[in-house]
């Protein structure tokens, strides 16, 4: 599945919730749906904004590692300090705005590089170690669905 057919899930999963909705704990020790939708977009605004600074940067070659693990939900990891969300209460429509935002960001960075020399830089990923921008371009997929099923849990628990 590509970064544009996850959103576009994730976008319909959310549909219709309200912020009420997307506040409220449904499961002890896990985030709320807001919570999720502000990490995926803190962290893939930090990706972009790593990437364009990369860009400048000396070529540096790496070896493709196993960002595929990703999806495995059976281990649960620790957001790193800066991506983790707030408590603060959370607003439908101004988290869809600012993923949207974030994409047009990635995108814009992505699609202004080669792929030959997106391949040349990298910079690290706090579990992966140094990825590629193809690889970072490939995990902000495989992030996104991974919480797109941890959304799909949250909204099965709550209470409307």
């Amino acid at each position: 599945m590509n970064i544009h057919e996850v959103r576009a899930e994730l976008v319909k999963a959310v549909e219709g919730l309200s912020d009420t909705d997307i506040n409220q704990v449904a499961l002890e020790e896990v985030w709320t749906i807001g919570q999720v939708l502000e990490h995926l977009y803190l962290v893939e605004w930090a990706v972009a904004q790593n990437a364009k600074r990369v860009l400048a940067n000396e070529d540096v070659i790496t070896e493709p590692k196993p960002i595929s693990l990703t999806l495995d939900r059976s281990k649960k990891l620790q957001a790193p300090a800066p991506y983790e969300p707030t408590t603060e209460p959370k607003h439908v429509e101004e988290l869809l705005q600012k993923l949207e935002a974030a994409r047009t960001s990635l995108l814009a960075v992505f699609e202004g590089a080669e792929i030959s020399q997106r391949a040349k830089k990298a910079f690290p990923h706090p579990v992966f170690g140094l990825l590629d921008m193809n690889q970072w371009l490939e995990f902000i997929g495989l992030h996104e669905q991974r919480h797109l099923e941890q959304i799909k849990e949250i909204k099965a628990g709550l209470v409307v």
